[in-house]
């Protein structure tokens, strides 16, 4: 059984983050868990996500809410479904399951408001559907039973949660609609909404949306027998949850023997592909199918077995720093190898197409007219030895845009790398 982790805090509804924020959470996360578990709305729904897929963009709904700054090597998202890291939590009812088109389906007709973030065409939700085809990365969870279990958080609440007063209309009625039958997260949202600064305060409306939210957040973790990674008011404290106790264990004194290896430097996150994420992570997964690193991570590690867990630490650690050591440098040689390809074309332009040439230095930048260029490309290509040195060469205007780019990421990986930087930061 894998040690999955749902990550609760990442709802563009609650709190909007960029994609490369997301990007870096999730292989922060995935070197510490077997896999992220996303709900199938979280799925379709989230923009960044989408901006993050390689095979397909619903580029109308990133326009329309502004997300968008990722680079093409930063795509690829594919690769963590497919090797097993990000599975998806699908409703089910009875025995038939849905498909991402038919939470598309049922999304798109719900009367009143549009669900947000929801494409507008079915296409994207058929493409994931396509990724889980083997039906290898979802976990099913059964659609009554986590409306049922919503209900119950939010009556657990009452009144011990939050305090709800019967003389005031607004607590009068939303105690009604705790006790529907079925009880839908938008629809108390939307009410709530509608009397925020008339009969509901701001502080009293981020009291009860807070509760709101914590109570519908941990439910498909609950369903599917995950973890789950949120902030502090996200979680429904009026209700039983978590394992282990860290500190009933342990000793503070213990945790500060640990090799302190808890800062990565995000170069590694922001210039490493997804594909070569997973490669990495399959190197290392003997750590993963130990179980003390869960054991750790849950604070369920005994005093009995924690100095065989500081060297289990070290072990990890190291070998981490190394494989990211070595698939970094794999990354400024892809990013060299393209460059070097862009070159040797845009040499072939400059021959041709004089008339539309830029020549980029490091640090300064001409523009040749038809006259004076061909003499002055003559004696730069006599003087420089581009192959050995490729941020120091010659570009084109016709290419210009994503040439300057990948020389800029060469640049800031040489730099990495000159510095002798370290990777996991280590705090002594």
């Amino acid at each position: 059984m894998k040690n999955s982790v749902y990550i609760g805090d990442i709802d563009p509804n609650n709190k909007i983050v960029s994609a490369d924020t997301i990007r870096r959470q999730f292989m922060l996360q995935l070197l510490m868990w077997d896999s992220i578990v996303l709900s199938d709305s979280q799925f379709l729904t989230d923009p960044r996500i989408n901006n993050l897929m390689r095979g397909t963009e619903d580029k109308p709904l990133l326009a329309k809410y502004d997300f968008a700054g990722v680079q093409p090597y930063q795509k690829g998202f594919e690769a963590l479904v497919k090797g097993g890291l990000v599975e998806v939590a699908c409703r089910k009812r009875g025995e038939k399951g849905f498909s991402l088109r038919g939470v598309w389906d049922e999304m798109s007709s719900r009367p009143g408001r549009k669900v947000p973030f929801l494409p507008e065409a079915p296409d994207y939700a058929c493409y994931l559907d396509g990724l889980l085809a083997d039906r290898s990365s979802v976990k099913y969870y059964d659609l009554d039973s986590i409306a049922a279990r919503f209900k119950r958080n939010l009556l657990a609440g009452v009144d011990t949660a939050v305090k709800f007063d019967r003389k005031n209309d607004v607590d009068r009625e939303l105690l009604r609609m705790f006790g529907e039958d079925t009880v839908y997260f938008g629809s108390i949202l939307d009410f709530l909404k509608a009397e925020k600064g008339r009969r509901v305060s701001d502080k009293r409306y981020d009291e009860l949306y807070d509760f709101l939210y914590s109570c519908y957040s941990c439910n498909v973790s609950a369903e599917t027998g995950c973890m789950v990674s949120t902030e502090a008011k996200n979680i429904p404290l009026h209700l039983d949850c978590g394992v282990g106790d860290f500190e009933a264990n342990l000793d503070p004194s213990d945790v500060m023997e640990l090799r302190p290896t808890w800062a990565v430097n995000s170069i590694f996150f922001d210039n490493v592909s997804f594909e070569d994420f997973v490669e990495m992570r399959g190197e290392l997964e003997r750590y993963f199918r130990d179980g003390r690193l869960i054991k750790f991570y849950t604070g369920c590690i005994s005093r009995e077995e924690w100095p065989e867990f500081r060297d289990f630490w070290e072990d990890y650690t190291g070998r981490l720093e190394d494989k990211m050591q070595l698939f970094l440098s794999r990354a400024q040689n892809e990013v060299k190898d393209s460059l070097m390809e862009r070159l040797v074309d845009d040499i072939d332009k400059f021959r041709g197409n004089p008339e539309q040439a830029t020549l980029l230095l490091p640090s300064i930048e001409l523009v040749k007219n038809t006259l004076a260029f061909l003499p002055v490309v003559g004696d730069l290509l006599d003087k420089i030895d581009f192959f050995k040195s490729i941020p120091e060469t010659v570009t084109c205007l016709t290419s210009r845009k994503e040439t300057v780019r990948l020389l800029h990421r060469d640049n800031e990986l040489s730099a990495f790398f000159k510095s002798r930087a370290k990777i996991i930061t280590k705090f002594n």
